[in-house]
């Protein structure tokens, strides 16, 4: 190949995020999309301090501009013109783009650009549910000018592009989807992992699994009470990993109250290594969302040979497909059933784990990187 691509990379998704996110997916198709290239280079722009490592390659390059935002005081008015400024303010170390791709992380439109747009959307969370976020109107406007003016609105589902389409007004071909990945690491640990995690956690019941954040589009409090349910006929722990590092209020009145103290469990600091030995101890992972942009973890859990019981709804059964079992993410009485019915016997379980790691094996980053590759090819 020698198309001679230049992609200009905004870095505002490190200095927000400290790990996983939208980061994640740049950090993981930034050096496949230089591999996949030799004349293609990238440069990865950031203002001010990162939250994390930024992805490295030879055809990487990283170059840190004025951080506007540290030498200005906040102010109603600066708050409010803040984006625009920065994009004015920025354009010496940007440039003016002519014959560059500007790839946006997070919804930035440099000043006068003359080159191609393209942003990635995760998901329409801030639009779907506004009750659960209070996004501020300077941000939505900001994201809805980015993706009607760019030249390519990169969806990471099919479920995400649809809710792209409802809520802005942009054509159905002017977005792409790129689905994601799990990372390599992830594949069923061995017995001798599975015994030392399970004495140094203290892992002495077969366990169902939750992992992330417990935020309430999550629906986190609706599985813990139907836990309390089915705890009562079958002996099972219900083990947590990430988010808080605390139980919330909320949180704890249900555990105390349903007597849970000893049966529910919060991990927070778990090395990625050790979160493949979960997976792969755990006998089902359990994904209540209400609303998913994709769902990495869906994929981690399957190819580590874990069945997957997850919600209905947005991209979760794209990810999955006929190797999950699905409940309504508001009926408890669902949820007990897959529960139940993925417990009983070994036939079903051991059906969906050889589907899951199957359907694992579908989703590469190198894939995700190639058709962002070939949206880069169709808008030069």
């Amino acid at each position: 190949m020698s198309s001679d691509i230049k992609v200009t990379v905004d870095g505002v998704i490190y200095q927000i995020q400290s790990h996983g996110g939208i980061s994640r997916i740049f950090s993981e198709i930034l050096p496949c999309l230089c591999d996949m290239d030799e004349s293609l280079s990238i440069t990865l722009l950031t203002s001010g301090r990162c939250r994390q490592a930024l992805p490295v390659h030879r055809h990487i390059y990283h170059r840190s501009i004025l951080p506007i935002d540290r030498l200005l005081r906040p102010s109603r008015l600066w708050t409010a013109i803040a984006p625009r400024a920065k994009e004015f303010i920025h354009r010496p170390w940007v440039g003016s783009g002519k014959g560059r791709i500007w790839h946006s992380t997070y919804y930035t439109m440099p000043f006068s650009w003359n080159g191609a747009l393209v942003v990635t959307v995760p998901d329409m969370i801030y639009e779907k549910f506004p009750k659960y976020f209070k996004a501020s109107k300077e941000f939505l406007k900001r994201k809805r000018r980015c993706v009607e003016q760019a030249d390519k609105v990169i969806a990471i589902s099919e479920s995400t592009k649809c809710d792209i389409l409802k809520y802005f007004k942009i054509s159905e071909d002017k977005v792409s989807v790129t689905h994601l990945a799990a990372s390599n690491l992830f594949k069923e640990a061995s017995q001798n992992d599975k015994n030392k995690l399970r004495e140094k956690f203290g892992l002495n019941k077969p366990f169902i699994f939750y992992v992330g954040s417990r935020d309430t589009y999550k629906n986190f409090l609706m599985l813990l009470k139907t836990y309390f349910l089915w705890k009562k006929r079958r002996d099972f722990d219900l083990i947590c990993v990430g988010g808080a590092s605390s139980w919330s209020n909320d949180e704890i009145k249900v555990i105390r109250r349903a007597n849970l103290n000893n049966s529910v469990k919060l991990f927070v600091s778990v090395k990625d290594e050790e979160l493949r030995t979960f997976y792969s101890c755990a006998y089902a992972f359990v994904y209540p969302s209400l609303y998913e942009g994709f769902g990495i973890p869906l994929l981690e859990a399957m190819a580590c040979s874990t069945p997957v019981v997850g919600s209905n709804t947005s991209s979760i059964p794209e990810v999955v497909g006929d190797a999950g079992l699905y409940f309504k993410p508001s009926s408890k009485e669902e949820l007990l059933a897959v529960l139940d019915e993925v417990t009983n016997g070994t036939t079903l379980r051991e059906k969906l784990i050889r589907k899951g790691v199957n359907r694992s094996k579908k989703f590469t980053w190198e894939e995700t990187a190639a058709r962002t590759y070939k949206i880069y090819k169709e808008i030069l």
